[in-house]
Formats: structure tokens, sequence, C-alpha cells
């Protein structure tokens, strides 16, 4: 019986700080790209819906452009690039570099 009540207890604590760590969103954005060389640049898009600096990382068009691809209904995607271990980034004065795994 000891057991059971220590079970229960502990799993109301683990439950109530579950619930207590948790943030809900209510809302989900849709981010469409216009498609490259019309309209607004890839980076413009972000801002639009996400603020001044949208992206954690390099934001110039060799890292971050618009698409298309005939595979993706309506043809106009994003493109993300990573990088290799050669590729360096400059954020807040510090340069960065993508780990080769």
């Amino acid at each position: 019986m000891r057991k059971s009540i220590q079970s229960v207890v502990t799993g109301l604590a683990l439950v109530s700080a579950l619930a207590a760590g948790t943030t809900v969103f209510a809302a989900t954005v849709t981010v469409n790209s216009d498609g490259p060389n019309n309209g607004k640049t890839a980076l413009q898009i972000f801002q639009q819906y996400f603020g001044s600096d949208p992206i954690d990382g390099p934001t110039d068009a060799g890292h971050l452009y618009e698409s298309t691809s005939t595979q993706i209904s309506g043809g106009n995607v994003f493109v993300f690039k990573a990088g290799d271990a050669s590729d360096t980034a400059v954020l807040d004065g510090k340069q960065y570099r993508q780990a080769a795994h």
C-alpha cells in the first residue's frame, strides 16, 4: 500500500511540474514563398512574420533564399543552406562555422 501511495504522489508531482512548465501556443503561422526574384526576398518574408531578426544564422542570399520545386504544390519554396566545415559566418562580432560530423 505504501509503494502505491508513493507512486501516486510521485506521478502527481511530475504532472504538476510538467503542467507548470508547459507553454501552449494558440496560433499557427504559415509562411509562403512568393518565388525567386518575385516580390520580397526570403528574409523580408520571414521578417514580416517573425520580426527584424527572424533567423539564427547568416541571412545573406547564399544561405537563405527562395527557389522552385516541381515536388511542392505551388512550386515556390524556401531554401536554408547549413553549409559545410569551411562555411563561416560572423554573428554579433563572433565568427561561427558549421560543424562537420
